[in-house]
């Protein structure tokens, strides 16, 4: 994504009140992240110190960034996200939170950041959203239909090693199918979600507290599903090469029953119920799935850009891999043939 910051210091001064006296050429830029889907910056009057972030959009593969903008406005009116000042279909400004993002090693090593995760997370869920996002009973959970165009865009012609050991298109919807099922035989009621709620999706501020960013997928899911992609986000480090995993890819049992604990807490406003608790544990194994699913598929579809360096042929089939021993030992199936845990990228 090639562009200059020149060519937007006079808008983010025209917008952004506090840089009203302020010569566009005097601001400093400091270049936060570069990632597909956006370029984020700081933005700061040296004078006076103050700051705000620059993020231009790049590409997403699902998502509206429109949308987007109108939730993030909702997010920040709730105090669970940086505030909006101004915003385009191209870019956006924000309130600039002083920090960082929340690093896996500190996510899965101090226990103080996952309850905040989780009470972050149950603040989320319960944000009305009906003003940006229309939800009724043919409400499909997010998942559903982003796994399906996903597998109707999935093309391993050029990955023939993954396209051995991968699953067809036919058995995924059937995973798909029985993951939906499974789902509405818990009673599982619709949320508004993140759909992307991990480490690297949440600052960290310098008092401690944390904030959500990156909202160019929510939409309405099951809660399991959030808290699923947070669990299975916290046991791997993520390198310029690929993804590397600890342990068993997923948290202890005393790690999850303290997420999903403090969760409830901040949904109810009170000691959870074991059979509360339980029933959330369920909804969170199918959220892990759900989401170890669409990453795999994901991953797999990115693997057949030459043009990208990062190992996602690897992680699609570790995203899989963990798929089918979750559903193994959670649910009894068998294994598919075809797995070796040894297999080479």
């Amino acid at each position: 994504m090639e562009f200059s910051v020149d060519d937007y210091r006079v808008e983010i001064c025209k917008n952004v009140p506090e840089f009203a006296n302020v010569k566009p050429e005097a601001l400093l830029f400091k270049r936060f992240t570069t990632a597909l889907t956006n370029i984020v910056h700081s933005v700061i009057d040296p004078e006076t110190g103050f700051g705000v972030v620059f993020r231009i959009f790049g590409s997403i593969d699902f998502g509206d960034r429109n949308l987007e903008n109108e939730v993030c406005v909702l997010l920040g009116n709730n105090n669970v996200a940086p505030k909006i000042i101004y915003s385009t279909s191209t870019w956006r400004l924000e309130e600039f939170v002083k920090g960082d993002a929340l690093d896996t090693v500190t996510f899965r090593e101090i226990p103080e950041f996952q309850i905040k995760s989780m009470e972050l997370l149950a603040k989320f869920h319960k944000i009305d959203a009906s003003e940006v996002l229309e939800n009724t009973e043919e409400t499909l959970p997010w998942f559903v239909p982003t796994i399906q165009s996903e597998i109707s865009s999935l093309d391993l012609t050029n990955n023939s090693e993954l396209k051995k050991r991968f699953p067809t298109k036919y058995e995924l919807i059937d995973e798909l199918n029985w993951l939906h099922k499974t789902f509405h035989d818990l009673n599982s009621k619709l949320y508004f979600c993140h759909n992307d709620y991990r480490p690297a999706n949440i600052i960290k501020g310098v008092d401690g507290e944390l904030a959500a960013v990156d909202f160019d997928t929510v939409g309405y899911n099951y809660r399991g599903y959030d808290i699923g992609r947070a669990l299975n986000a916290m046991y791997l480090n993520v390198t310029k090469e690929g993804c590397e995993w600890i342990d068993e890819a997923y948290p202890p049992e005393d790690v999850v029953q303290r997420m999903l604990v403090a969760y409830l807490k901040e949904d109810i406003g009170a000691e959870p119920s074991e059979e509360s608790i339980n029933q959330l544990a369920n909804e969170v194994i199918l959220g892990n799935l759900a989401a170890c699913l669409h990453l795999a598929i994901w991953a797999a579809i990115k693997s057949c850009d030459g043009e990208i360096k990062w190992n996602y042929s690897r992680y699609s089939y570790d995203r899989i891999h963990q798929y089918f021993e979750a559903k193994s030992k959670h649910f009894l199936t068998i294994l598919p043939e075809n797995f070796n845990e040894n297999m080479e990228f």
